[in-house]
C-alpha cells in the first residue's frame, strides 16, 4: 500500500493548513507593498512611532529563538508516550540539525548591523517556536498508518534537504565576508559567488528547497501549508530587498532576479 499523493487529513490538519495559507496571503501582500516585517534593514522604516520599538542583541535574541525550538520540540517528544516510528525519528532528527545550523550559525557566521526590535523577534519567535512545535505537536497526536516508514518519503528527499543545507551555509558565509572588517561591519555592499550572481537572496532559495524536501517527508496537509508560508514570507522578503538594493546600493544588477534563478 503506497500514501496518496494528496495525504488524508483531519479537521485540525485543514485548519492549520488554511490558517498557514491565509498568514502567507498576508504577509506577501505586506511585504510587496512595502510594510515590511521591521528587522535587518528594515528595521528603522518601520519604528517611529511604533509601541515595540525597543531595541534588542539581534545575535542573542535568534539564537534564543532557534536554541527554544530545539528544546520544545525535544520536550513534546520526550513526554509524549506513544511509540515513536522512524517516521517520528526522521521528523526530529530533521528539526534538531537544522535548529543547530541555524545555532550555529547565527554565533558565529553572522554578521549583525543592526539590534532587533521586540516586534521582530517576536514575529520571528513566533514563525519557529511557537508554529513548529504546533506542526510536531499535530505529528505526534495524528493516527497514521504503516505508510509512515515509506522508503520514498523517508529517505528520497533527503539529497534536497542536505543541499539546501550546504546551499544556504555557503550563501551566509559568502553575505559574511563582505563585513568581515571593522569597516565594512555596518555597511551594505554588493553580494558576489555563488545564486547572488543570479538571484539577490539565494540563502532564502535554499532554505526553501529543504523546507519543500521535508515537507514530502511529512507528507501533511499542515506542513504543505507551512511550506506555502514559507514561499510567501520569503518572495515578499526577496522582492523588496532587491528593490532596496536597486534603490539604495549603486551599481546593483539589475537582471538579477528576487529569489528563484531565472525565474523571479
Amino acid at each position: 500500500m503506497s500514501e496518496s499523493i494528496i495525504p488524508e487529513s483531519d479537521n485540525t490538519e485543514k485548519f492549520i493548513f488554511f490558517v498557514l495559507v491565509l498568514l502567507g496571503i498576508v504577509i506577501i501582500f505586506l511585504e510587496i507593498t512595502g510594510n515590511n516585517i521591521p528587522y535587518s534593514k528594515f528595521e528603522l522604516k518601520n519604528e517611529r512611532g511604533f509601541a515595540f520599538s525597543r531595541c534588542y542583541n539581534t545575535r542573542k535574541g535568534l539564537f534564543l529563538i532557534y536554541l527554544s525550538t530545539i528544546l520544545s520540540i525535544t520536550f513534546i517528544y520526550i513526554f509524549d508516550s506513544r511509540k515513536k516510528t522512524p517516521y517520528h525519528i526522521i521528523v526530529y532528527i530533521f528539526y534538531l540539525i537544522n535548529y543547530l545550523k541555524r545555532c550555529f550559525e547565527v554565533l558565529f557566521i553572522h554578521k549583525f548591523s543592526k539590534k532587533s526590535s521586540f516586534f521582530a523577534l517576536l514575529y520571528i519567535g513566533i514563525s519557529h517556536t511557537f508554529v513548529n512545535t504546533i506542526l510536531c505537536r499535530c505529528i505526534l497526536l495524528s493516527n497514521k498508518n504503516i505508510d509512515d516508514s515509506n522508503f520514498f518519503y523517508l529517505i528520497l528527499p533527503f539529497p534536497l534537504i542536505i543541499f539546501g543545507w550546504f546551499g544556504s551555509f555557503y550563501h551566509h558565509i559568502l553575505l559574511a565576508k563582505i563585513r568581515r572588517s571593522p569597516r565594512n561591519a555596518k555597511r551594505y555592499k554588493i553580494p558576489r559567488g555563488g545564486l547572488f550572481e543570479y538571484v539577490s537572496c539565494p540563502h532564502y532559495f535554499m532554505e526553501l528547497l529543504t523546507w519543500a524536501g521535508f515537507s514530502v517527508i511529512v507528507h501533511r496537509l499542515s506542513f504543505y501549508g507551512h511550506i506555502v508560508f514559507i514561499f510567501c514570507t520569503f518572495a515578499g522578503r526577496s522582492y523588496q530587498t532587491r528593490k532596496w538594493y536597486n534603490n539604495n546600493i549603486v551599481g546593483y544588477p539589475r537582471k538579477r532576479k528576487c529569489l528563484i534563478p531565472l525565474i523571479f
